[in-house]
């Protein structure tokens, strides 16, 4: 059982690495190809389009189903990161959902931006100093609503990979990340950080510092399902 106020980076990370060393070849193996593929397929005029119509979401989802069960120690398998192509119609659908989603919050996000654009281009005047200061400040508005907002959403992947269907998983996310927000933005920011490092080294140690985080958020997933879904203990 794991207490919500034990949810840590240290915690994920140390769960991460465990899972990690269990599995090292594997864990590098299908980040690189994840990741190589993702890349390549995009840089492809005409096949990146059709890549991202037909394959962006069930390969996203076969991923994250081998990263719960290399961190599950569920006999993982490098074919795992396929898996999601099994059950094409279901990524599909979260996947197209969610982006639904991020673009009505993109678009609620941005009324304030548009209304103090607005002021600052007819009333104060765009190019003048207080109309520029507003400009900013809707700029930073948006911004940080938007990333409210998304936060919500940041383990749909994971609760689909753990069975639920595209709307489940967009509720089971919401309702796992009620309350942690703020916490779960500046841990998986680091975890980022800490992801793009390897780039210094020559941008191959990103395949290993890479593996690490997503094994890293992987364990954050799990330790926030295991808090919520574990009964209170008795005080």
């Amino acid at each position: 059982m794991v207490n919500p106020r034990e949810i840590s980076l240290s915690r994920c990370f140390a769960e991460g690495w465990e899972a990690f060393k269990a599995y090292p070849w594997l864990t590098i193996g299908g980040y690189a190809i994840y990741s190589v593929i993702g890349w390549v397929a995009s840089h492809i005029p005409g096949i990146n389009v059709l890549y991202f119509i037909l394959a962006v979401f069930p390969l996203a989802g076969g991923f994250i189903t081998l990263l719960l069960k290399i961190l599950r120690r569920s006999n993982p398998r490098l074919e795992d990161l396929f898996d999601g192509f099994k059950d094409w119609v279901k990524w599909m659908g979260v996947g197209w959902l969610l982006i639904l989603y991020v673009l009505i919050a993109l678009i609620i996000c941005g009324i304030p931006a548009a209304i103090l654009v607005t002021i600052a281009d007819f009333i104060l005047g765009a190019n003048s100093a207080d109309g520029k200061i507003m400009i900013v400040i809707g700029g930073i508005i948006t911004l940080v609503l938007l990333l409210i907002i998304l936060m919500r959403w940041v383990f749909v992947y994971y609760v689909a990979a753990d069975g639920a269907n595209a709307t489940q998983s967009i509720r089971g996310s919401t309702d796992l990340t009620e309350g942690i927000r703020f916490k779960l933005f500046w841990m998986l920011l680091v975890i980022s950080l800490f992801a793009i490092s390897g780039m210094v080294a020559l941008f191959i140690g990103i395949f290993f510092t890479g593996a690490i985080a997503q094994c890293a958020v992987t364990a954050l997933y799990l330790d926030v399902r295991q808090a919520r879904t574990s009964p209170a203990p008795d005080i």
